[in-house]
């Protein structure tokens, strides 16, 4: 997972060819959930991820997925509006790609985690 185009064009040749290698883009679709400053995406000098006004979508090649991680503890609809936010900004680009890894910050274990919509 690289988490700008410029660390992935500084470190791709490292694959070497070897097949089962994913690489990923960790983007940032500036949506903010959190209250914790070190897991805002929005915060001040936030380093989780491309943007999509920096996305480089000419520089995807290798790249099978992307990654965000907009979540500190929270629940199902959270990441149900923050999906939202990251296919409006992003979707154009998953047709090209082979998975999507959503991140952590899902209490799952937790006894009051709603894992559901409703």
């Amino acid at each position: 997972m690289f988490n700008s185009f410029s660390q992935w064009r500084r470190f791709r040749s490292r694959r070497g060819g070897r097949s089962g290698v994913r690489c990923g883009i960790r983007v940032n679709p500036q949506h903010s959930e959190v209250k914790v400053p070190i897991y805002d995406p929005c915060a001040p000098g936030s380093r989780l991820g491309v943007t999509r006004s920096a996305f480089q979508k000419d520089e995807l090649d290798g790249i099978s997925g992307l990654h965000f991680h907009t979540l500190c503890e929270l629940n199902a609809d959270a990441l149900a509006r923050t999906l939202a936010v990251f296919k409006e900004k992003f979707g154009e680009f998953l047709p090209r790609m082979q998975w999507v890894n959503f991140g952590g910050g899902h209490h799952i274990t937790r006894k009051d985690y709603r894992n559901r919509l409703s």
